[in-house]
């Protein structure tokens, strides 16, 4: 079937918006299925509801609050889900993991340690890889390697009351010259490529590594010991995907409306993880640089000539309001 010219256009408009065909989820850990089902662990379950506002992305996210005597593994307080993937993806794999956060004034994150999101291997030693932490508005990102010291990469803010959009992308190796974090923060860079052992391995009596072992990855709210007297806490997540290319979790598009505005008031939209300088925003982050804005070359086009890109120009505003491709 022979296709018109003015048919072949707006084809051609409507490819600009497609996916990249390279693109590619492994896991999508969200709440659009309006119940937890997208992830494989769950504790202290009772404690998660499905919510549609606020929202970082689609229609669903996920609240989760923490009470004084929500006592998981371990006798520590937790409400957290978890999503389990097989060690043998792990070696030498590059990942991006993305994931928004948000917390309001009423009621307000206690002054305590919390961990938010973090990455632990598997059996049998349980220890964690890299975690994010809140405590109050403070928000810091470790590392935790095995024969290595425990870092802190990054300290910022973290502001109730709107959306946070992480960006992790993770090296996972045993050598530690091999792995690397590099961290996005409200669209910002904060931590540039850094060289770390990201992964753990059983060891025999001299050290050595024997067996890999892969990391699941818990989000939701951790304090640790009991606190006696602590109010309830509550904590939003929305758009948790792992990935295997920078084009699944970038460009993140602001939201429209209050529940949705990005803090900064920013486009946060990415050109590269290694360019240029940046200034502090309100967010504690660095502040993403201004998009490059379109041409206005006319480039010979005449109103005659537009017709045919009307609906992809239309339909515009309503791809813009998703951060990442679905």
């Amino acid at each position: 079937m022979r296709i018109v010219p003015a048919a072949a256009s707006l084809l051609l408009g409507l490819s600009l918006f497609a996916p990249s065909a390279g693109a590619t989820i492994v896991w999508r850990g969200g709440f659009e299925t309006n119940d937890l089902s997208q992830w494989g662990e769950k504790i202290n379950a009772n404690r998660w509801s499905v919510v549609t506002t606020p929202v970082r992305e689609g229609t669903h996210a996920g609240r989760v609050e923490l009470h004084e005597g929500d006592v998981g593994p371990s006798n520590l307080i937790r409400a957290e889900l978890g999503y389990h993937p097989a060690a043998a993806t792990f070696q030498n794999s590059e990942r991006w993991y993305a994931f928004s956060i948000r917390v309001e004034t009423t009621p307000p994150l206690q002054n305590l340690d919390h961990q938010f999101t973090y990455w632990e291997c598997d059996a049998p030693l349980y220890r964690q890889s890299m975690s994010f932490h809140l405590k109050g508005e403070d928000l810091t990102f470790q590392t935790s390697a095995q024969k290595g010291p425990n870092i802190t990469p990054y300290k910022g803010k973290l502001a109730a009351g709107a959306w946070h959009d992480f960006v992790l992308h993770v090296k996972w190796s045993l050598d530690a010259t091999q792995g690397f974090v590099e961290l996005f923060y409200d669209g910002a860079l904060v931590v540039p490529k850094t060289a770390v052992r990201t992964m753990y391995a059983t060891q025999d009596n001299a050290g050595n590594d024997l067996m890999p072992l892969g990391s699941f990855i818990h989000q939701g709210l951790f304090l640790g010991a009991p606190v006696a007297g602590k109010p309830t806490e509550v904590l939003y997540v929305d758009g948790t995907v792992e990935a295997t290319t920078k084009e699944d979790v970038f460009p993140p598009v602001a939201d429209a409306g209050p529940d949705g505005a990005s803090p900064s008031g920013a486009d946060a939209s990415i050109a590269g993880s290694d360019g240029g300088t940046t200034s502090s925003s309100s967010s504690g982050s660095a502040a993403p640089a201004s998009p490059t804005p379109a041409s206005t070359d006319d480039g010979g086009c005449n109103q005659s000539g537009a017709a045919p890109f009307a609906l992809p120009l239309l339909l515009l505003p309503l791809l813009r309001r998703r951060r990442r491709p679905r």
